[in-house]
């Protein structure tokens, strides 16, 4: 949202303005705001003065300049028209100035006057400039280095700044929840009202321990003011995981869209676990046959196999025979069949000492299908173990037993680690299934179970225990503002720490330790641009303690930054800031149709705080105007690309550079202020 505000300060008339100085206030504004015109008052003094605006930043940087007006007696406020518009960052110091020509009693407040740290305020939303010191001097139309004891000087500015709301909630479990220490719920509805009183502004801020309590499917519902705003992109961090996991019981459907008018078919591979045709088809399947040769009129299939016709039976069957012969009393049928799959429940546990570490299952045929679920709880529940995860299933449905259940070679990749907490009782359950087209059973020679128990162990008459405490340990980097690294304990307690940022608590925000947790644990915080100086360095402390109260810390500096991709001008001036905001114009000034411009250069740089690779710049060329062409180079002298890729791996802080130019066509219509896009995008390492 918008806010154009028009503020002037008082109508000072007592005099002062000497010949050929640059003088005026060093002062801030508590929030970021683009300046397009400042004001003077001219009051009655006789004399004619031609009179500049200036702006120069904290590195004495002119940043904002206008045209010279010729003041004259009474005029009142004058307005001087900026030639480009200058933006103004929160709490920085700049030095707004006006420059004489002449001598001549310009507005101004008389007398020497201590107006240090004077606020004033506009009637909006409460802009506030806040007046540090002023009264520079020095002769000349430059920057003022030297200053006297304040006065207080007429101005005014016309400026505007946005206020972009963006929102957002966690949905999860059918409730809208925002995290304030912890998770708040309010509802399976929220309003418009609701984003913006309770929203979270930087779901960045949210630490990882707090999204694992969300256990489940979890959406971020996101609400936002600004009207053009197309799309949002979500950067998500999770734990690995496979396809195989997330589709596991689940039927899929593959969409392949093209743009290849030419292309009539597509091959998709796809690999699963291994699997015979009677296990998916079971009784019944068709075939169907396709040739496109003309002499082919029909088709033969050849299916070896045991088959028999009672395996069309299903259920108990009577044999009837007759004969003719009426000295047979009896006759003897040799039926061999297959038994159907079987269950298979041990009733008794096997008792473990020491640590599991695998079970051994060795078979004497190689057809046939045998299985195995685990209990640890003396059968009351049945478990398999499945991407890194122990899994309930149920023994009464035996599809599910037949897919959820074990196989050998699976069996054996079940390391100790996850044997582990599972409890010194063991019961094991075996589905077994021979093969209807192999007459050979399946056959099991023994089952091994594998654990570390004491044979030997020492035994004591008389023994004395000292606890030994070991501190714990703080690994931690920070870049691209993100605080990475791991709390780690040698003796294995628990571990918790606290965060301060320039001396003020950060996270927690109430200043009090994480809870206490298992270690090692993982630290991954996003800092804040909101809390960050800027410009200057900024102190990151981090207390860490052990579950017995022994307290460590880690302190270090960093200078407060933009984080990502960010371009810059060849003097290092960024373009846009962290969230994509507009701090200057890449300026081609005024083009002609069917002009080619000099080319321009720019530095894009890595502040993501981590090593990247494929940099790939882009023009977004939809919102060009027609005849209109945006021209990318990697080199000086310029060879024009469509788009440029940096195929190497781009270190922290490394700066790739490139040139740009526009290319237009005789019949390019006009297009005021017109303006154009390049995107970065990199893939992570």
């Amino acid at each position: 949202m918008r806010f154009d505000v028009n503020y002037k300060n008082s109508e000072y008339t007592s005099a002062f303005g000497n010949s050929n100085q640059t003088q005026g206030h060093l002062m801030k504004v508590d929030r970021d705001i683009i300046i397009t015109s400042m004001y003077m008052y001219r009051g009655s003094a006789s004399a004619t003065v031609n009179v500049a605006p200036r702006i120069y930043n904290s590195s004495n940087q002119l940043i904002g300049t206008g045209p010279s007006i010729p003041t004259t007696p009474d005029m009142g406020w004058i307005k001087f028209t900026f030639d480009s518009p200058v933006s103004i960052r929160k709490d920085e110091e700049y030095k707004f100035l006006f420059y004489f020509d002449s001598s001549c009693p310009i507005g101004g407040l008389g007398g020497h006057s201590d107006v240090n740290l004077m606020k004033l305020s506009t009637g909006d939303n409460k802009t506030s400039f806040t007046i540090l010191n002023g009264y520079y001097t020095n002769g000349g139309d430059s920057n003022p280095l030297t200053f006297n004891r304040t006065w207080m000087m007429s101005f005014g500015f016309d400026f505007y700044y946005y206020i972009d709301i963006n929102r957002s909630f966690a949905f999860h479990e059918g409730g809208y929840k925002y995290f304030n220490n912890s998770w708040v719920s309010i509802g399976s509805t929220v309003t418009e009202s609701d984003y913006i009183t309770y929203g979270m502004e930087d779901i960045s801020t949210v630490p990882e321990d707090a999204w694992k309590q969300l256990l489940g499917n979890v959406e971020i519902a996101h609400f936002t003011d600004i009207v053009n705003k197309t799309e949002l992109l979500f950067n998500v961090e999770t734990e690995p995981f496979t396809l195989a996991e997330e589709w596991e019981d689940q039927t899929i459907k593959i969409i392949e869209y093209s743009d290849d008018p030419y292309k009539t078919e597509s091959a998709i591979l796809i690999e699963t676990e291994e699997f015979s045709f009677h296990d998916e088809f079971k009784d019944t399947v068709d075939v169907l046959y396709y040739t496109d040769d003309p002499r082919q009129t029909s088709a033969e299939l050849e299916l070896t196999s045991n088959y028999s016709p009672l395996d069309e039976l299903n259920g108990d069957f009577d044999i009837l025979t007759w004969t003719d012969q009426e000295d047979i009393d009896e006759l003897n049928i040799n039926l061999t069949a297959s038994p159907l799959p079987q269950l298979i429940i041990q009733d008794e546990d096997f008792q473990v000492f020491g640590d599991l570490q695998s079970i051994v299952v060795n078979k004497i045929s190689k057809q046939g299908t045998i299985k195995l679920l685990f209990s640890f709880d003396e059968g009351q529940t049945w478990e398999y173990f499945k991407f890194n995860t122990w899994r309930l299933t149920d023994i009464s449905n035996m599809e599910m037993v037949r897919r959820h259940a074990m196989d050998i070679d699976s069996l054996s990749q079940i390391s100790e680690k996850e044997f582990s907490g599972k409890g010194n009782k063991i019961r094991l359950t075996y589905y077994i299934d021979d093969n209807i087209h192999w007459n050979q059973h399946t056959q099991v020679d023994n089952i091994k179970i594998v654990s570390n128990a004491p044979v030997d162990d020492a035994k004591f008459s008389d023994a004395e225990f000292f606890l030994l405490n070991t501190l714990a340990t703080l690994q931690l980097t920070i870049g691209g503002n993100k605080l990475m690294g791991k709390l780690d304990d040698p003796d294995k307690g628990k571990v918790q720490y606290r965060v301060y940022l320039n001396n003020k608590p950060y996270y927690p925000s109430n200043g009090n330790f994480t809870s206490l947790s298992p270690a090692p644990v993982d630290i991954k915080l996003n800092i804040s641009e909101k809390d960050i100086l800027f410009g200057q360095n900024n102190s990151l402390t981090v207390e860490f303690q052990d579950a017995w109260g022994q307290k460590d810390t880690w302190s270090t500096t960093f200078f407060g930054t933009y984080s990502g991709l960010m371009f810059m001008d060849e003097k290092g001036q960024y373009f846009s800031d962290s969230f994509g905001g507009l701090l200057k114009h890449l300026d081609f000034d005024i083009v002609v149709a069917g002009q080619t411009t000099d080319f321009q250069k720019v530095i894009v740089k890595n502040q993501l705080g981590q090593v990247v690779q494929n940099l790939v710049l882009e023009v977004v060329k939809d919102k060009l105007p027609p005849g209109v062409t945006i021209e990318l180079s990697y080199t000086d002298p310029f060879i024009a690309e469509d788009y440029l890729l940096f195929n190497k791996l781009i270190n922290p802080n490394d700066e790739m550079v490139f040139y740009v130019r526009i290319a237009t066509a005789i019949t390019a219509p006009p297009a005021s202020n017109g303006q154009f896009e390049i995107r970065a995008k990199v893939d992570p390492v």
